[in-house]
């Protein structure tokens, strides 16, 4: 049976169910996004926006939330870590972010000055930047005093032995790396136990 007007079948099929959700402007969805970054303490992504709305009883799929966080950024109000493709509501001017690639913390910071020598930059050579970005990818101060987990000794036993089978010519060069992408997981799941 073909659709009516309003695209609901009138048989009550699953279709015609969907047709008679509520409809959201865009601007209910970018204020439940804005929302949703303002009341967390980290950057976050399309997918975890997404499941932080589902908590709250909004549904909101990862393709709605990257529409109405591209609009955001159009309108200044959101800023994208890129090393972390996450997102922060915008105070003011735009910031550098330092990340931790441990605890993916987000310390941000102003950066006039290398703005400025940037934008020079790109006048002196001729080069129009679409986005000028600062970010650093490192260690923060609370990460820095906890030491990083070891490698297991079985693991390092199996490293030891493939450093030995490469020197002696018995393992091929073409192997060895397979053989250390292999022990690398190994050596993290022998490390948390």
């Amino acid at each position: 049976m073909p659709p009516d007007r309003t695209g609901a079948d009138s048989d009550g099929s699953a279709s015609a169910q969907r047709s008679r959700r509520p409809y959201r402007a865009a601007a209910e969805f970018d204020a439940l996004v804005i929302g949703l970054l303002r009341q967390s303490n980290a950057p976050l992504t399309a997918y975890e926006i997404a499941r932080r709305a589902r908590a709250h009883q909004c549904r909101i799929s990862p393709t709605q939330v990257y529409r109405a966080l591209h609009r955001l950024m159009a309108e200044n109000a959101v800023e994208r870590v890129e090393l972390l493709a996450a997102y922060l509501p915008r105070h003011g001017e735009p910031r550098g972010f330092l990340v931790c690639r441990r605890c993916r913390s987000v310390m941000p910071f102003t950066l006039p000055a290398l703005q400025a020598a940037a934008r020079g930059l790109c006048r002196t050579t001729g080069f129009r930047p679409a986005r000028i970005l600062f970010e650093s990818w490192g260690i923060c101060r609370d990460c820095a005093q906890v030491p990083p987990p070891s490698i297991g000794g079985k693991a390092l036993m199996l490293l030891i032995a493939a450093g030995a089978a490469i020197a002696d010519g018995a393992l091929p060069q073409s192997e060895a790396a397979a053989c250390i992408f292999a022990i690398r997981p190994l050596s993290i799941s022998l490390a948390r136990r």
